[in-house]
């Protein structure tokens, strides 16, 4: 366990990439985080990390699918807490594969799936500690920094501040035992692996963290695939990453037309004190596009990080529990299970290697999430038009 050995190497005043051969690659928060775990051995601390992050799991795909049955069932009728049990069983077992190989490798996506239920939990209520989670989950890995900029679209000010206030807190924290030159490094290191990351500077043999290339072969995200191909063509990076970003334009373009032509305004400030079911639903949906988004555009992204899909899963099933359509809940069904199997294909076992290597080359568990993502923006947003019509005729206003 890398984290491991960087959480002693911390404790004792050690480079803590030089201490994991480069391996441990994240900021140096992650690191302290896990220090009470080398009061074990290292193969008793995995055993224990592994059965902390299977409870983990549970809770955090539990708080999301209370979450998404709060926003989706009908305003009149009481939660029925069984059903919200029935979302949190279907979305473990969709995501079963998954969380097999995380809980096998002692990773730490417990975490930030923990982090996406409470940011949805907390969103409105406690701006602080929503922004206390982003900090938080930031400092472990950079995907939660995709909802700084989506706080300030929603004017949601208090929560931006937040995030940055206790990122760079959490940033810092290690100063405190490690002295602040070496915790000045640490960080150092976190950024220059970053910038690796993502492409922004090249890897340098023997420096810091091994950080492959953005055009790395394991990567399964849009981003890796499009730079591998302009690469393989012989097309500046540059312009690679231009193809990128346009396709993540294009796509958030897609995801709010289907919308608007709904009458849902997504990815827009709504009223807090009106239009209580639209917020929160309407939340729900810019949610899940942000969990999408910094999977399938992060410069790497391999196929087990796909487990984070868990989240969007919750709300793809509490859709096809509502969903006044027979037709769109079973569209939702099966785009749930071909989305699963798409991103555990081919199984690792398989004998035969050469699918999984195109099925990775072309991107395919991000096109994956992506088809399911458009499958639950266009029937979430069509169920708001039809709950809105409804409330239309039979009174004044609408979404209570």
């Amino acid at each position: 366990m890398p984290i491991y050995r960087a959480a002693q190497a911390l404790w004792n005043h050690q480079d803590i990439y030089a201490a994991t051969d480069g391996l441990y690659i994240y900021p140096p928060f992650l690191a302290l985080l896990f220090q009470p775990l080398i009061l074990l051995p290292e193969h008793a601390a995995a055993i224990f990390w592994a059965i902390v992050s299977a409870l983990l799991i549970v809770l955090a795909t539990r708080l999301a699918a209370i979450e998404m049955d709060k926003a989706w069932s009908p305003s009149s009728s009481r939660h029925d807490l069984s059903l919200s049990w029935i979302i949190t069983a279907f979305a473990i077992l969709l995501s079963a594969e998954k969380i097999q190989a995380d809980l096998r490798l002692g990773q730490t996506d417990c975490l930030i799936l923990l982090g996406f239920a409470l940011i949805i939990r907390w969103r409105y209520q406690r701006p602080w500690l929503t922004g206390l989670v982003v900090g938080a989950t930031a400092n472990m890995k950079y995907l939660s920094l995709i909802f700084l900029p989506y706080f300030v679209i929603k004017r949601n000010y208090r929560a931006a501040i937040a995030s940055i206030v206790w990122f760079i807190f959490f940033m810092l924290l290690p100063t405190v035992e490690a002295g602040a030159r070496e915790a000045t490094q640490f960080a150092l290191s976190a950024a220059k692996a970053l910038l690796k990351m993502s492409g922004l500077t090249p890897p340098i043999p023997g420096e810091g963290a091994k950080i492959a290339s953005i055009a790395w072969g394991r990567s399964v995200s849009i981003t890796s695939a499009i730079v591998r191909a302009t690469r393989f063509d012989g097309i500046a990076e540059p312009i690679g990453l231009a193809i990128v970003l346009a396709l993540l334009l294009l796509l958030l373009a897609v995801i709010v037309t289907i919308c608007q032509r709904n009458g849902i305004p997504i990815f827009r400030s709504v009223p807090v004190g009106s239009a209580t079911q639209l917020r929160n639903s309407t939340a729900s949906l810019e949610w899940a596009t942000l969990i999408v988004f910094a999977l399938v555009f992060s410069p790497q992204t391999t196929a087990r990080h796909m487990m984070l899909m868990l989240s969007v899963y919750t709300l793809a099933l509490a859709l096809m529990l509502y969903h006044p359509s027979k037709k769109m809940r079973a569209i939702l069904v099966i785009s749930s299970i071909l989305t699963a199997f798409g991103i555990s294909f081919p199984p690792r076992n398989s004998a035969v290697s050469e699918p999984l290597i195109v099925w990775r080359l072309m991107a395919g568990a991000s096109l994956c999430a992506v088809f399911l993502l458009i499958v639950i923006v266009a029937s979430g947003s069509r169920m708001l038009r039809e709950i809105g019509r409804e409330k239309e005729k039979s009174g004044p206003g609408s979404f209570g």
